[in-house]
């Protein structure tokens, strides 16, 4: 469904990146090395988005991923 979704990070081990992406795989919002003492902070996008994509902690720099770009899954 469409809409603002927000991440947390309760009762996670390890930092992750996550990433919010539209209906076309666009990267709409990136929170990069988001760690576990973040909680009980909620990550929001600006604006509605389809998908959250989260990866291990450092995917986003390793891949020199950002907003704007798409993510091909094929």
């Amino acid at each position: 469904e469409v809409g603002k979704h927000g991440i947390w990070m309760k009762d996670m081990r390890f930092a992750i990146d996550i990433f919010w992406l539209d209906e076309n795989f666009r990267i709409i919002k990136v929170e990069k090395n988001t760690s576990l003492d973040t909680f009980p902070k909620t990550f929001y996008p600006e604006e509605s988005i389809k998908y959250v994509f989260e990866t291990k902690s450092g995917f986003a720099e390793n891949w020199g991923l950002k907003v704007g770009d798409t993510l091909s899954f094929f």
